[in-house]
């Protein structure tokens, strides 16, 4: 069963995409940033959110794949192209010469978080299915 599925991947999407614009925004004021390009890097983490959501979704059909296998081609998918959509972003936009080691990290930070948070709830619903299993072979072995 996967924990990221049709029906609820706009609804995960919009909280995560929530929760970092929150902390962008509490960031930004704590530090004392005043982005110029505002609007635009909304639009980049809601991009973001959506195809990372995806790409993490995708965990549950690749369960024959190892899963630290599975987990850093996933980073590495996810680094590709947010670095794609950086670099069509620099076609619009002026960008900082730093801009691919800022999002980098930017990336880098929330996707550890919430994949660890993500890996974490998928193992914890598989102990909980195994020890169902178990229970009900045990109960079956005695009756």
């Amino acid at each position: 069963m996967p924990l990221i599925n049709k029906k609820n991947y706009i609804t995960i999407s919009c909280v995560v995409f929530t929760i970092l614009v929150i902390c962008k925004i509490v960031l930004e004021k704590i530090v004392g940033v005043k982005d110029q390009y505002y609007s635009e890097n909304i639009m980049f983490i809601f991009l973001s959110t959506l195809v990372a959501t995806a790409i993490i979704g995708l965990h549950y059909y690749l369960q024959n794949i190892s899963l630290p296998v599975v987990i850093i081609g996933q980073y590495l998918v996810l680094v590709f192209i947010t670095f794609f959509m950086v670099w069509i972003n620099g076609h619009f936009v002026e960008l900082d010469k730093n801009a691919y080691t800022q999002i980098l990290k930017s990336f880098t930070v929330p996707y550890v978080i919430l994949a660890s948070y993500y890996y974490l709830s998928f193992y914890m619903d598989i102990r909980r299915a195994n020890s169902l299993i178990i229970k009900i072979k045990n109960r079956r072995d005695v009756g």
